[in-house]
C-alpha cells in the first residue's frame, strides 16, 4: 500500500510539472456496470472491479487511479426457531490501481488511451456460528477465507466524448498477478482440529470490456 501511494504521488508531481497548458485535464468517472449489479454466476476475474475512476493528464500523457470496495455484514440473531443460535457472515473487498496513460485524439468525439497499470486487491470472508450443544454450552465456530493479488497489466481505453465535459468509456485489460489464498477453521469445542491452509499462485488473464465509465471532465 505504501509503495502504491508513493508511486501515485510521484506520478502526479511529474505530470503537474509537464502539463501546465490549456490541454491539461482532470476526469472523474463512475462505473455504471457496477452500480446496476452483475450476475453472480459471472467469474470474478472477468469483471472489472473498479467503481470509481480518476485521471489527470495533458492530452498526451497522464496518470489514472481506480478504486473499488465492498462491505457486507449479515447476522441472524438467536431465536426459538434456530435453537437460540446466532450466525454472522461478513465480507469485505478492496481493489486499488494506479497507471500510466498515453492518449491519442482520433477525432473531436473519440480518443484512444492505452498504458500500463499496477494493482492490488484483497478479499476476505468470515462466517461465525454460536450454537448451544447438548450440554447447554455455547460452541463458537469460525470459518475464514482471504485472497490477495498483486500485479500489473496493459490496457486500452476507448472514450467517446458526448460533450467537451461528458464522456463514456470502457476498457480491455491484459493482466498478470501473483496470488495468496488462505483459509482457516476454528472451534471452541474442538480446538485440536483447528486448521489453516495457505496457497500461493499466479494467473494471466484477458479481461473483456465489462465496464461502462460515465466520466466528467474538469
Amino acid at each position: 500500500m505504501r509503495t502504491l501511494l508513493l508511486a501515485s504521488f510521484a506520478v502526479l508531481i511529474s505530470l503537474n510539472t509537464w502539463a501546465q497548458s490549456d490541454s491539461s485535464y482532470f476526469e472523474v468517472g463512475v462505473n455504471a456496470f457496477r452500480l446496476i449489479g452483475v450476475p453472480k454466476a459471472t467469474p470474478a476475474h472477468l469483471l472489472n472491479p473498479y467503481l470509481l475512476h480518476a485521471e489527470f493528464g495533458n492530452g498526451k500523457i497522464g496518470a489514472r487511479f481506480g478504486l473499488g470496495m465492498n462491505f457486507r455484514s449479515e447476522t441472524e440473531q438467536p431465536n426459538a426457531t434456530n435453537g437460540n443460535s446466532s450466525f454472522s457472515d461478513d465480507t469485505t473487498s478492496l481493489d486499488l490501481r494506479v497507471g500510466l496513460v498515453l492518449a491519442k485524439n482520433l477525432s473531436p468525439r473519440w480518443s484512444f488511451k492505452y498504458g500500463l497499470d499496477f494493482f492490488i486487491s484483497s478479499a476476505r470472508r468470515s462466517y461465525t456460528s454460536v450454537v448451544r450443544d447438548v450440554d447447554g454450552l455455547l460452541v463458537e465456530s469460525t470459518t475464514e477465507s482471504s485472497r490477495s493479488e498483486t500485479g500489473g497489466g496493459l490496457f486500452v481505453f476507448p472514450q467517446f466524448h458526448i460533450t467537451k465535459r461528458v464522456s463514456i468509456a470502457t476498457e480491455l485489460n491484459l493482466l498478470y498477478a501473483s496470488t495468496l489464498s488462505e483459509g482457516s477453521t476454528t472451534s471452541s469445542d474442538f480446538p485440536e482440529f483447528n486448521t489453516v491452509v495457505s496457497k500461493e499462485g499466479s494467473y494471466f488473464s484477458l479481461r473483456p470490456p465489462t465496464a461502462l465509465f460515465l466520466i466528467i471532465r474538469f
